[in-house]
């Protein structure tokens, strides 16, 4: 429910990294095809693709038992599971293994899918991850991890992390905006005076976060 799926897709690339701990095989063939896969099921905690009650219900117990990442540890148990299909399909074709990646496999076997899930995240936690880096302090991911911290938790409490990460998305974006300015206006022999300059708008937006069009048109106007 953030203002851009950025937070989303940052923690669809920890299945590649769990793929890659755990089968670098499998990853090797994988690593033309990018994790978008996995958002439907993990947005949805697969409701979307499991239309048996029993099913899903013994899966929500799951995870809604477990931290929120599990389900991310969950959908790479699911690809490990299909890697003779997988490698059935040639990896210089992405689009095939994105079609195949997308549905889950039947028949379901839920249970040790749940027990895979479990390993992987023993043997790989989130902290040994490379990608785990990329999610965001105020993320569910990270604020949700220990189980009695989160029973006391409010809806306030919530409410201020997602407040916390919009504004983290916000000074993102207008970061990015100000690297993109610099960078169409480079000039090699400046290249000091831009780690200046984009140090000072960076320290300058922190402050006083006021209209990012007033920012960039004043850079574009310096390093003309």
């Amino acid at each position: 429910m953030l203002p851009s799926l950025g937070p989303a897709v940052h923690q669809l690339r920890l299945i590649p990294d769990i793929l890659r701990a755990a089968d670098p095989q499998l990853w090797r063939h994988l690593s033309a095809t990018e994790p978008f896969f996995a958002l439907a099921g993990t947005l949805t905690m697969y409701a979307h693709d499991i239309t048996t009650l029993g099913e899903i219900t013994r899966l929500f117990d799951v995870l809604l038992a477990r931290e929120p990442v599990f389900s991310v540890y969950m959908f790479a148990a699911i690809v490990r599971s299909r890697r003779l299909e997988l490698f059935d399909t040639p990896r210089d074709e992405p689009e095939m293994l994105h079609s195949i990646l997308c549905k889950l496999p039947r028949p379901l076997d839920l249970e040790a899918l749940i027990t895979a899930a479990r390993l992987l995240f023993e043997a790989h936690p989130p902290e040994s991850l490379a990608a785990w880096r990329a999610i965001s302090h105020f993320s569910v991911l990270r604020t949700a991890r220990a189980p009695n911290a989160c029973a006391e938790q409010s809806m306030d409490d919530g409410r201020v992390f997602f407040e916390r990460q919009v504004k983290e998305l916000q000074w993102l974006e207008r970061r990015d905006k100000i690297k993109e300015v610099l960078w169409r206006y480079r000039r090699p022999a400046r290249s000091l005076g831009f780690a200046i300059l984009i140090g000072a708008a960076a320290v300058l937006l922190r402050r006083h976060p006021g209209p990012l069009t007033y920012m960039t048109n004043l850079i574009s106007y310096c390093v003309r």
